[in-house]
């Protein structure tokens, strides 16, 4: 009788050794699918194809396991509806902060996600995703993310940055970061966890997991 501690907070499912602590677990309910089964148990599956995180859960009896299973399948559903805004916001674009790693600057400029949903494109203004001013990242080349200004130009410009801690996020490449900075609370939790979801359904290999503890 391996009995876990089991705790259902924004939008994720963890499972610790005991109350005190010991994560054993975590998935994401952006991406899972939650079922209830005979004799008091539920299971939990992800949808994102990362090894070892689905989840067979005993509860008490079968009132505890289906308590369980509407309050995760809620959780799912105000996910799915966070995710739908998110992709709203990311193709239609929003103006946000890129930080320079050469001189440490800053430039406003205007993002969107491609079409296709694979390419973070920028420029003065929103146009064609081919357009010779636009610049643009594949999306499926991003090994990471990372909340908060923790990369080397963040670091550099640390005394004079003038976005917020908050604010600023980085997409990780192979060699190269790119640092970016929100405007306000709504397009930081957008952005981040839409980007968040992106990179682990198109690019991120499921072996290496995303560096970030926001919530």
């Amino acid at each position: 009788n391996n009995k876990q501690f089991c705790r259902l907070r924004s939008g994720v499912f963890q499972v610790f050794r005991s109350a005190e602590g010991g994560k054993v677990n975590t998935i994401s309910l952006a991406q899972a699918s939650v079922s209830l089964h005979p004799d008091g148990e539920l299971e939990i599956r992800s949808t994102s194809g990362a090894p070892g995180k689905d989840l067979l859960l005993q509860a008490a009896d079968d009132e505890e396991a289906a308590s369980w299973v509407d309050a995760v399948k809620r959780e799912i559903e105000s996910e799915a509806k966070k995710e739908q805004s998110s992709q709203h916001l990311m193709r239609n674009g929003t103006a946000m902060f890129k930080y320079n790693y050469s001189n440490s600057k800053r430039m406003r400029r205007q993002f969107w996600i491609s079409e296709a949903g694979s390419e973070l494109c920028w420029g003065k203004a929103k146009t064609d995703e081919d357009a010779k001013d636009v610049s643009k990242v594949d999306l499926r080349d991003c090994i990471g993310i990372i909340y908060g200004p923790m990369t080397t130009t963040f670091v550099r410009c640390a005394a004079r940055r003038e976005d917020p801690a908050w604010a600023c996020f980085s997409l990780l490449f192979m060699g190269r970061t790119l640092d970016l900075a929100c405007v306000g609370d709504t397009q930081v939790r957008a952005w981040f966890h839409g980007l968040q979801r992106l990179i682990t359904r198109v690019g991120l290999s499921p072996a290496m997991p995303l560096v970030s503890d926001a919530t």
